[in-house]
């Protein structure tokens, strides 16, 4: 991969975790102390929304953005083998 696209790639695993971050750190309910518990004995889970912001905070903040941020370091996706990868169909001259 070109020194270029790596680290577009980098910037955009970064922001991918910034956002997975602020996701994660969304204030959910109003609450009168300063925690907030996405499980209540009253309500259950919570609302979709808690559940959504927390959830997706969290696959972004710590699976996804970690992800594509590695995979710029090393050039490739990680888990794609170099030769599946870089394969190009053959030219054969019939399209």
């Amino acid at each position: 991969m070109k020194l270029f696209v790596r680290i577009l790639v980098l910037f955009i695993g970064l922001i991918i975790m910034v956002a997975g971050l602020w996701m994660w750190n969304v204030p959910l309910q109003e609450s009168e102390g300063d925690s907030v518990s996405i499980y209540s004995s009253e309500s259950g889970l919570g609302t979709p929304r808690d559940v959504g912001f927390t959830f997706w905070g969290f696959v972004l903040n710590f699976c996804f953005g970690p992800y594509v941020f590695l995979s710029g370091i090393l050039g490739t996706p990680l888990f794609i083998s170099s030769k599946n990868w870089s394969y190009h169909r053959p030219i054969d001259g019939k399209d």
